[in-house]
């Protein structure tokens, strides 16, 4: 598998591509997915898509676990700084 290419990056290339109204509804569901993910202007802070789904998935199972009742754990994301990102 290559390595994850930059969201922006891939939706520049959507957009030069195929129907233009098509492309923007594209955009701008990626855009939200990434903002789910990562928070305000998450599309634009450096995050793959591969990191959005794993992201995604976390999402996904700790919702599962928590309507079984099960205990999650919580997980962080560190920032380039280092801090943890909630």
């Amino acid at each position: 598998m290559s390595e994850p290419q930059h969201v922006s990056t891939y939706v520049q290339e959507a957009l030069a591509i195929g129907d233009g109204n098509l492309c923007q509804v594209q955009h701008e569901f990626i855009e939200e997915v990434f903002e789910l993910c990562f928070g305000h202007d998450g599309i634009n802070r450096g995050f793959s898509m591969d990191e959005a789904l794993k992201k995604i998935r976390e999402f996904s199972d700790n919702a599962l676990a928590f309507e079984e009742g099960r205990t999650i754990q919580p997980t962080f994301t560190v920032g380039e700084d280092g801090e943890p990102m909630i």
